[in-house]
């Protein structure tokens, strides 16, 4: 009975950790003007961070692009505009190969608007823009990077006489025209709004027809092989999925979610009637998440088998548009758009949900307590301890600073960048701190922490020691030196040297390949797996006996969701990880 009752205790648990509603970590309402401003836009950053776009106002009643980058908790680094006349606006943006930035925008003139494509560096210095100029009014909604390091973008152009068409424009690296497609056979107001890049190199786009939903398969220069269009309210996204393709379509401004297999048939859809109609994206654990709202920002989330898990809503001011959401690297969701009373302008406005129950932890064991260090310096030992209590692989930064006797801190003294543990895995180390003879007399406090540095901590540990006064001439302790990583008890930690050498994803991130690089001591089995981000078999790459020597393996991501992979090697009872990302 004792163990039923543990067995139902631990089921539980899991289920509120997988289903449970998020809540809000923060959230940051920036005026850039003193007029209207919103933030179409959002991804994360490889840091941490996170790059938006949209428009500020002006005094003149003129807009501006605005690209801004923040930290991890939404603080402003640095702020970007682009365009000065008539009014410019930043529609979508997404990180590039090379670190930098592309985004989709729309340039005004004395005649209308252009589409107009602005690639930064990560600084968001402008290194080139292109403008399609073909038409009176034309808007971007969606750009993506391509296979061959390019780009695509749709749309729709709008004449001022006349019926509206769909629009694609494929750049290359450089931004030069590969070639455009207008999609004018149909009558009536017609707009794109969604494009992914499909695994056999063609392209899945989705928007709306008139009055009906859009949904249409193109090949690699953007012509159709099929097409599907219904009396639904228009397809805000689409993706494809294991067997086919998933689009997100309005339906009576409810969410209807309709299932297309490769040939184009539609195979069901599925009415939400709780639930607004948005563009839907992968989630990480297999389901789908998507973001609404025009007087709260509302976030949904719906599982693998098309269930309704959780909705969470969040009230700021008299209305909150909601324009994008994307999912952030800790399990969690930010959500961008804008705020504003009931009479006035409005302010940029984005919400950062609370990250996954993210289970890691980090001890520190110190030697031979209480810890006094002479005047003129010294050093103490100790053992860090760091695990992954999680359900999935974690990547997480390891760091630990000095609380000084005036309660400053110092460091990071040891800094481990983004380090990759496994579900379960523990690993220890021993350590040898200097404390300098120019360190203040005094109780100090070492702080160790687990976490994303230097703003997020998941686990911490923390122990005393105490620098003694005195004389502090004539020492050989001049700096607060660590050492490096060395083994504390190799039977106890499993501490041997690794005997093959696994360092390398090339390119990465990538689409939608990458070639992995590993080589081994001596001839031995190896398995080498990925992983996604939940912990789940994606591909099987090796798996068998292979001799000394340099070896390759080729992951394909064709089929995969855009995010965080792991790339797991086991040769000889021993494991290493490599960190992916798959950009779609």
């Amino acid at each position: 009975m004792r163990f039923f009752t543990i067995l139902l205790s631990f089921f539980f648990t899991i289920i509120n950790y997988l289903f449970a509603q998020p809540d809000s970590l923060w959230s940051k309402q920036y005026a850039f003007s003193t007029y209207w401003d919103e933030a179409y836009c959002v991804r994360q950053v490889d840091d941490g961070g996170y790059i938006f776009t949209g428009y500020v106002d002006t005094p003149d009643s003129d807009y501006q692009v605005i690209i801004f980058k923040t930290d991890p908790l939404g603080d402003t680094l640095w702020t970007r505009y682009f365009g000065t006349t008539y009014c410019d606006e930043g529609k979508c943006i997404a990180t590039t190969r090379d670190g930098g930035f592309i985004a989709a925008a729309y340039k005004g003139d004395a005649v209308g608007c252009d589409f107009w494509i602005l690639k930064t560096d990560a600084e968001g210095i402008l290194e080139w823009d292109s403008v399609l100029d073909l038409v009176e009014l034309g808007i971007p909604r969606h750009i993506i990077n391509t296979v061959d390091n390019g780009y695509i973008v749709i749309g729709s152009e709008c004449p001022t006489s006349g019926d509206n068409d769909i629009i694609i424009w494929k750049l290359d690296q450089n931004g030069g025209t590969e070639w455009y497609r207008i999609y004018n056979e149909f009558t009536g107001w017609d707009e794109g709004y969604w494009i992914e890049q499909t695994s056999d190199g063609g392209y899945i786009i989705s928007g709306k027809k008139g009055y009906d939903c859009y949904v249409a398969k193109t090949d690699s220069r953007g012509n159709i092989t099929w097409e599907f269009s219904d009396a639904f309210d228009p397809a805000h996204s689409v993706m494809e999925i294991e067997d086919g393709y998933l689009a997100a379509t309005d339906y009576y401004s409810d969410l209807r979610l309709l299932k297309f297999d490769f040939a184009g048939n539609l195979i069901w859809s599925q009415n939400y009637n709780d639930i607004d109609a948005g563009a839907i994206q992968s989630a990480y654990d297999g389901g789908y998440y998507l973001a609404a709202g025009g007087y709260s920002f509302i976030l949904f989330k719906i599982s693998s088998n098309y269930n309704v898990e959780w909705t969470a809503e969040w009230d700021h001011m008299a209305q909150d548009f909601v324009h994008f959401v994307t999912r952030t690297s800790d399990g969690g969701y930010i959500i961008c758009g804008s705020t504003k009373p009931q009479y006035g302008p409005a302010d940029t406005y984005f919400l950062k949900t609370v990250p996954e129950q993210i289970q890691l932890s980090v001890e520190t064991d110190p030697f031979s307590t209480p810890i006094l260090i002479p005047a003129n310096g010294g050093q103490f030992e100790f053992d860090i301890q760091i695990s992954n209590n999680d359900l999935f692989p974690r990547n997480a930064d390891i760091w630990t600073l000095v609380t000084l006797p005036n309660g400053n801190e110092y460091g990071p003294i040891i800094l481990v960048d983004d380090f990759t543990l496994l579900s379960g895995q523990t690993i220890s180390r021993r350590r040898t701190q200097s404390v300098p003879a120019g360190a203040p007399q005094g109780n100090y406090t070492y702080d160790a922490y687990i976490g994303i540095y230097p703003y997020i901590k998941w686990g911490e540990d923390h122990f005393t020691f105490t620098k003694l006064p005195g004389d502090a001439s004539n020492s050989s302790y001049q700096t607060w030196e660590c050492s490096e990583w060395i083994e504390a008890d190799a039977s106890r930690f499993n501490l041997e040297p690794l005997t093959f050498d696994f360092t390398s994803a090339s390119p990465n991130p990538f689409n939608p390949s990458t070639t992995l690089t590993y080589s081994l001591i001596e001839a031995s089995e190896v398995s080498l797996i990925v992983y996604d981000i939940c912990g789940r078999e994606v591909a099987k790459l090796v798996s068998g006996f292979q001799s000394a020597g340099t070896h390759q393996a080729e992951f394909r991501g064709d089929n995969a969701a855009g995010g965080i992979y792991f790339a797991s090697l086991t040769s000889q009872g021993q494991s290493k990880t490599v960190k992916m990302l798959l950009l779609k």
